[in-house]
């Protein structure tokens, strides 16, 4: 998990739109000490705190990409072997 501080309003939607939707996104954000890092993964949450200063309103805890891909990887092979649950219907 990682967590990082964003300062727009539009970054902040397109996090918790990541959020309720559960697709992983590619963000810029800055870390405790100020320096800019890019992030990859599946946003976790959101948090909006207007007492910090402009830079660090939005606080967003993500789920880091590889982990991401391991989920994926497991429901393939999850596929593949036929251990899925049936589609009603059909």
């Amino acid at each position: 998990m990682s967590q990082f501080f964003i300062r727009y309003e539009a970054e902040a939607r397109r996090c918790r739109e990541s959020c309720d939707a559960r697709v992983p996104i590619t963000i810029m954000g800055q870390i405790a000490d100020g320096t800019s890092k890019v992030f990859a993964g599946v946003v976790q949450s959101v948090e909006y705190d207007p007492t910090q200063n402009f830079g660090r309103r939005f606080r967003v805890t993500m789920r880091d990409h590889v982990e991401v891909t391991k989920g994926r990887l497991r429901d393939r092979a999850r596929k593949l072997t036929g251990t899925t649950s049936p589609v009603a219907g059909m």
